[in-house]
């Protein structure tokens, strides 16, 4: 149902996680002054039109994408609360296992690159994504306790 807030704040982990696909995570800086950012599909140079992949984070942007995908379908599954409950922990996992990804990739770009690496506003996404996850799955769960109550009564 829409007007429950479950549907709120899957509705804004969802896109989060969308603008956290497309927005650099990272910045490197070379030696040399050079300007890299780490994105989902790649670290590419910063200030082109068209730059090429330097090194492709391809597994990043999957991982992103069946997030995204878990969300919608734990948003429109409402009917079916236990599902609901399940894919949220899961796609709360998944998150954490961005993050885990997002470290991995920085580390491998400044060894690539052999330059310094700072993390931009947009790392913190997922986290935020998974802490209204978190909040989805509380009201999700309170939903799920009502329903048993009301058939205790009868």
């Amino acid at each position: 149902m829409i007007q429950r807030i479950q549907t709120v704040y899957y509705a804004l982990a969802t896109i989060l996680m969308a603008f956290g696909a497309f927005l650099p995570v990272s910045r490197f800086i070379g030696d040399n002054g050079q300007v890299y950012l780490l994105h989902t599909w790649g670290i590419v140079e910063a200030g082109k039109e068209s730059p090429p992949v330097v090194l492709s984070t391809i597994p990043l942007l999957i991982l992103f994408l069946v997030v995204l995908c878990l969300l919608l379908v734990a948003m429109f599954s409402f009917r079916k609360r236990m599902v609901q409950m399940r894919l949220s922990v899961f796609s709360m996992v998944l998150m954490i296992g961005s993050l885990a990804l997002f470290y991995f990739y920085r580390r491998q770009g400044m060894m690539h690159l052999n330059a310094d690496a700072y993390f931009t506003l947009y790392a913190v996404l997922p986290i935020v994504s998974a802490i209204l996850t978190y909040l989805a799955l509380r009201g999700v769960k309170k939903d799920e306790e009502l329903i048993r109550s009301y058939d205790r009564i009868r």
